[in-house]
């Protein structure tokens, strides 16, 4: 199964709906040293949803990025299996304060990662794409030699569509769809 498969992506929707998908602020219960993540969920697509060979080449895809105050990407230090607990008003009430300053510069932090991850998601699917149209394209070359059915507009517009899912793809954009502070350790006391 994969991750554009409608069982992956309602259950996605139906997560990100919920409560458990829309929380804002998490403790990370740690005996380490206290530190601050703020997690993030961007989503890369392309610019046209509609089409079949973009959206099989590229399905929406969520890109999952941990920035720390230091700017430092620490997805694989905050693993998504990692047990979060909501974190509690008061925790919250006392850091925001320190951390409100530091929230877009990490939030900037975190869309560069993720950007450069949906370079390399972008550019695997344009090469998927253009190889699943260029043969498509061939073999309409290849059967107007036998069938007369088969004119130069239909390969023209076989070429004119390659061309604007290639485009499409290019102009994919990434979003952010979902954020969250991460308190870790013990900052209670």
């Amino acid at each position: 199964m994969t991750g554009d498969h409608p069982l992956v992506t309602g259950a996605m929707d139906l997560y990100l709906g919920s409560g458990k998908g829309s929380v804002a602020f998490a403790h990370w219960p740690d005996d380490g040293a206290p530190d601050i993540f703020l997690e993030l969920v961007f989503v890369v697509a392309s610019a046209i949803g509609d089409n079949p060979i973009v959206n099989a080449s590229l399905s929406p895809t969520p890109i999952r990025v941990v920035v720390d105050h230091h700017l430092e990407d620490r997805t694989a230090a905050m693993p998504a299996s990692v047990r979060l607990s909501d974190g509690p008003a008061d925790l919250f009430a006392r850091l925001l304060p320190a951390v409100s300053r530091l929230i877009p510069d990490m939030l900037a932090a975190g869309r560069g990662f993720a950007e450069d991850q949906a370079r390399s998601l972008v550019a695997k699917a344009r090469q998927a794409a253009q190889r699943h149209l260029d043969e498509g394209v061939g073999r309409l070359i290849s059967l107007s030699r036998v069938n007369a059915a088969i004119d130069q507009g239909t390969i023209e517009d076989a070429g004119a569509e390659r061309k604007a899912v290639l485009a499409a793809l290019e102009a994919a954009t990434v979003r952010l769809d979902a954020l969250r502070l991460v308190a870790k350790g013990n900052f209670l006391g």
